[in-house]
């Protein structure tokens, strides 16, 4: 059975990968800068690991483009309307979504509509995740744990206690005292404390890692990736 490529989109760059033999970690290959004229199919056609179009791929979007809404209150065009709002930027977008079945969720998301062209036209095989879901996924075995994944503009964040998904958002967190007092409120919210759960923390920089390094002195144990 063939590895999946694996293709993390942040949102300034794209990291490449392959899964690993466990098929729950991935050995990253090369990082790269996403620019108005990034070409992903060049760079990939370049690769003889990455160059086969029949190969299974696995795309991971962690962009700040996504909300979370309740099954029973989703409304397609509404929530088109309200990425729209959030969109900064000049380009067009294509907007997905996936649901978490147990707790009748549906995370909807958008990217840039040039990129996953780029994608889905090279590829024949291909699998769209938000990193957010993805977090969920990977952890929903875990008993008490915060989950964050940071990047310049802000974190996608993941609460998990009693076996249950409490919380989870994507939140323009970026200065070290917002962020500090962000965590420390949703715990209180949530009547919990930080010193009984594990935070588990994955940054793009050392730069983006000082913001939360005070907020894990909080916790009973930080799990870095």
């Amino acid at each position: 059975m063939s590895k999946s490529i694996v293709l993390y989109i942040g949102q300034e760059h794209i990291k490449i990968g392959i899964e690993n033999n466990d098929g729950a970690s991935v050995k990253w290959m090369s990082t790269e800068k996403l620019t108005d004229d990034f070409q992903l199919t060049t760079l990939l056609s370049g690769s003889e690991s990455l160059a086969d179009k029949n190969q299974h791929v696995q795309v991971i979007v962690a962009q700040k483009l996504v909300t979370a809404i309740p099954q029973f209150l989703f409304s397609l065009t509404d929530a088109q309307k309200y990425l729209e709002l959030l969109n900064s930027e000049t380009y067009s977008l294509h907007f997905a979504s996936n649901i978490v079945r147990e707790e009748a969720m549906v995370l909807f998301w958008a990217i840039s509509d040039r990129l996953y062209k780029q994608i889905s036209e090279y590829y024949t095989q291909v699998t769209y995740v938000h990193n957010l879901f993805y977090l969920i996924e990977r952890n929903k075995t875990a008993k008490r744990s915060l989950i964050v994944d940071a990047d310049k503009n802000g974190a996608s964040i993941v609460l998990i206690f009693d076996k249950k998904l409490q919380y989870c958002n994507y939140l323009p967190l970026q200065k070290e005292l917002e962020v500090k007092y962000f965590i420390l409120n949703l715990m209180q919210q949530y009547q919990q404390k930080t010193d009984t759960f594990e935070l588990v923390l994955t940054t793009e920089s050392d730069e983006v890692y000082s913001n939360w390094k005070s907020v894990a002195a909080f916790f009973d144990e930080v799990t870095a990736e």
